[in-house]
């Protein structure tokens, strides 16, 4: 979506009728005219996105002989803005009043089902789940969204409201903390109430398929020629010893010490 910091811009006001006024930019009434003529801008109605992409001078420009039009391009971003938060919460409450749709009702399904999976922290059991319902319900939120149900978790187990598993999250050892002063002041809670590492395709690699894909992590792993040979001469030796320990003359015996493998 298209963001831009309109306020920033549309600090304007009617330039005076002062040819020789400078603009902030430093240019007079005048020189901003016919450089507007050279240029050919034309006053038009702008929006949010059409402001974001003025350049500095045909700004400067609008800012001097139409500001109106940058404020009313600010307007509009705002009315859009809170149209669209409107439509939000509007649909939220359509759907907790038992309007949902079926892809909506699925979708809310899913994004339960997926919170549930993602936040060990979180017990699975009818209270807590009718808490986390009752909040999203309470403060218009989505139920299709996952970050609604993070949200209503994290507020709720904040106020002790909801049962935390820190063994689950593999943060302490308790199985579970229902009382609320004891959760409330629990020192990993900000740690429970976190979602649980993301699996990554690495993650499913062997330790030497990630070796040969990450090089550089574990630098040159070929065996230097020096141990090469060292590696060379003991397995030379090992096979020699091999073939004459049925010799019965010790002096024919060739130590290890001794043996120079060729090459």
């Amino acid at each position: 979506m298209f963001i831009v910091p309109i306020k920033s811009r549309f600090k304007s006001e009617p330039a005076p009728d002062n040819p020789k006024a400078i603009s902030r930019g430093g240019k007079s009434r005048a020189e901003l005219q016919v450089f507007g003529e050279r240029m050919r801008y034309e006053d038009r109605e702008l929006s949010a996105k059409d402001v974001s992409k003025l350049s500095a001078n045909e700004f400067l420009w609008f800012e001097t002989f139409f500001p109106q039009r940058l404020a009313d391009a600010e307007k509009i971003e705002n009315n859009k803005q809170h149209n669209k938060e409107t439509m939000k919460v509007a649909d939220a409450r359509r759907m907790w009043a038992g309007k949902a749709t079926d892809d909506e009702s699925a979708a809310a399904q899913a994004a339960g089902a997926e919170f549930a999976n993602r936040y060990p922290g979180f017990v699975r059991h009818s209270e807590n789940a009718g808490a986390i319902t009752r909040y999203m319900q309470q403060h218009d939120l989505d139920a299709t969204q996952v970050p609604s149900y993070a949200e209503a978790f994290s507020a709720l187990a904040i106020q002790g409201a909801v049962t935390i598993s820190p063994r689950d999250a593999g943060i302490g050892p308790e199985a579970r903390l229902t009382d609320p002063q004891e959760i409330k002041s629990y020192p990993k809670l900000h740690l429970v109430l976190q979602p649980s590492r993301v699996s990554k395709p690495e993650d499913k690699l062997s330790a030497e398929e990630y070796r040969k894909l990450n090089p550089e992590l574990f630098g040159d792993n070929r065996v230097p020629p020096l141990i090469q040979a060292r590696i060379a001469r003991k397995q030379a030796t090992e096979e020699f010893l091999k073939r004459t320990e049925s010799a019965t003359d010790s002096g024919s015996i060739t130590r290890l010490i001794d043996y120079k493998a060729k090459g």
